[in-house]
């Protein structure tokens, strides 16, 4: 019943893992000032500010969205890879069991 289970689970909490990973850009020039700076928030969440590329710094990660990034790296390593490959280890290591059960 757990593999059930986690089969429906696993794609939703993977779409919302790697959804901590998209930003999108917005552009904050006006009409009175042309210094064309963009910032950057989470798509998911868009009261988060993922870079601010202000000053001409690049990649300049908040410390919000560097631990929300940080976590959802954890998370990936954890549910999209570790979640299948323990599955697989469980039923690897059962596989006589299951290929010597007899079935009505």
């Amino acid at each position: 019943w757990y593999i059930i289970f986690l089969y429906f689970v696993i794609p939703t909490t993977c779409m919302v893992i790697f959804s901590s990973f998209s930003c999108i850009d917005f552009d904050t020039d006006n009409d009175f000032n042309n210094d064309g700076d963009i910032v950057s928030y989470l798509r998911a969440d868009l009261s988060i500010q993922c870079e601010d590329h202000t000053l001409g710094i690049s990649h300049n990660m908040t410390r919000k969205y560097f631990f929300i990034f940080t976590y959802a790296g954890l998370m990936v390593v954890i549910v999209p890879i570790g979640v299948p490959a323990i599955l697989f280890t469980l039923l690897w290591l059962k596989r006589n069991e299951i290929e010597e059960r007899r079935t009505r």
